[in-house]
């Protein structure tokens, strides 16, 4: 990844303390912590490395499943904690999604079947339930 800067002479450093957190007991990039043991909560923070995997199990036997019919569309559906959006820190409308290998190694982004590069949108709040929600197209995967 390169950053184009305006000026010859710049530092950048971005540290993180996860002392006390969920992550403190996480090694590397490749170190996974299960949703089990951080209260079903997801977390990314931008600079240091730390984003959620989403794994979805038996994706490719979806066409094992009996009878007939189509799959039209299909996404993924990420509602945000309630009160996680603050003046300071606020939610974005949008989210890169990566395709990873068992390491954790990027090799490309979430394409549809045009090969353009989609993302996850933030969807309207929901009143009813007061929550907001990003979806990510996942339908290239099923098809």
């Amino acid at each position: 990844m390169e950053f184009y800067l305006n000026s010859t002479n710049s530092f950048h450093n971005v540290s993180s303390d996860y002392t006390g957190t969920y992550f403190s007991d996480l090694e590397s990039e490749e170190t996974q912590l299960f949703s089990t043991d951080t209260d079903d909560n997801s977390f990314s923070q931008s600079g240091t490395g730390l984003a959620t995997r989403i794994d979805i199990p038996y994706v490719e036997r979806i066409n094992d499943i009996e009878g007939n019919g189509s799959i039209l569309n299909a996404s993924l559906k990420i509602s945000i904690k309630q009160n996680s959006s603050t003046d300071n820190l606020s939610i974005r409308d949008s989210l890169s999604v990566f395709l990873i290998d068992r390491k954790g190694d990027i090799y490309s982004t979430l394409t549809n079947a045009a090969g353009e590069t989609t993302y996850g949108l933030l969807e309207a709040y929901d009143e009813e339930f007061k929550t907001l929600t990003y979806s990510i197209p996942v339908t290239y995967f099923l098809t």
